[in-house]
C-alpha cells in the first residue's frame, strides 16, 4: 500500500476537483500568443502604438525623484534576476516540503525556460531601450519584451495557480491570494515603465508571453496528475 504525505493528498484532491480543462488552457495559450503577435506587429509594423509608447514614456519622464518613482525603483530592483531566483528557490523548498513533485518540477523548469526564451526574443526583435532621462536606470540589453515582467508573471503566476488548484484554501482566501499575485505582476510591469526601462508595449508583450507559458505549464501538470512523480522524503 502506498503512503502519501497528507499535504500531497490535499493538493491532489484540490487539483482533481479544480483543474481547468485542456480546452480552456489551450484557449488561454492561444490568446496569449495572439496578443503577443498583435503587439509585435503593432510596434514594429504599425504607427499608432509606437506613438502611444512614446506618449506614456514622456509622461513618466517628469516623475523625477518623487515618491512614486522611488517606490517603483525599489519594486523593480526587488525583481532583478538574482532576487527572482531566490524567490523561486524558496518556492521550490516549500513545494518539496509538501511532497508536490509535479509543481516542484514546474517551478524549477518553467520560469527559467520563460526567462531564457524572453532573452532570445530580445535578440530577435532588437528593440532599443527608451530614451534616457538623468534619473533613469541604465541597461545595455534590448527592450522588447520585458525580462522583469516575464519573471514576475511566471513567479506569481505559478503561486496563483498553485493556490487555485492545489492549496486546499477556502474560496475567499484563494481569491485574496490570487488578487495579490495579479497586483504584484501589475506592479512590476508598471515599475519598469515608470523607471524608464521599458515601453508600455514591452511589458504588455511579456504578460502575454507569461500567459502562454503558464497555460502550457498547467497543461503539463494536468497531464501528469495520474502519473505521480517519486520524490525523496523531506528531512524531519
Amino acid at each position: 500500500m502506498s503512503h502519501r504525505h497528507p499535504s500531497s493528498r490535499i493538493a491532489h484532491r484540490a487539483s482533481h476537483h479544480s483543474s481547468p480543462s485542456p480546452c480552456a488552457l489551450l484557449s488561454l495559450a492561444i490568446a496569449g500568443a495572439a496578443g503577443f503577435v498583435a503587439l509585435a506587429l503593432a510596434v514594429f509594423r504599425g504607427t499608432w502604438f509606437p506613438g502611444l509608447d512614446a506618449m506614456v514614456h514622456r509622461h513618466f519622464a517628469f516623475a523625477g525623484d518623487g515618491v512614486l518613482y522611488q517606490a517603483m525603483c525599489w519594486t523593480s530592483h526587488l525583481h532583478d534576476t538574482g532576487f527572482v531566483v531566490i524567490y523561486l528557490m524558496l518556492l521550490c523548498v516549500f513545494l518539496w516540503r509538501r511532497h508536490e513533485g509535479r509543481w516542484l518540477a514546474a517551478a524549477l523548469v518553467s520560469p527559467l525556460g520563460a526567462m531564457a526564451m524572453n532573452w532570445v526574443l530580445k535578440q530577435v526583435f532588437e528593440r532599443p531601450r527608451p530614451p534616457r532621462w538623468p534619473s533613469a536606470a541604465v541597461s545595455s540589453t534590448f527592450s522588447f519584451p520585458s525580462g522583469h515582467t516575464i519573471a514576475a508573471a511566471m513567479l506569481y503566476g505559478l503561486v496563483a495557480c498553485h493556490v487555485l488548484l492545489a492549496s486546499g484554501m477556502g474560496p475567499r482566501a484563494r481569491a485574496g491570494a490570487v488578487t495579490l499575485c495579479a497586483l504584484a505582476v501589475a506592479a512590476v510591469a508598471f515599475s519598469r515603465v515608470v523607471v524608464g526601462a521599458h515601453y508600455l508595449s514591452d511589458v504588455l508583450a511579456s504578460v502575454c508571453e507569461g500567459m502562454v507559458w503558464l497555460a502550457l505549464t498547467m497543461l503539463w501538470i494536468r497531464r501528469r496528475q495520474h502519473a505521480p512523480m517519486p520524490l525523496a522524503s523531506a528531512p524531519p
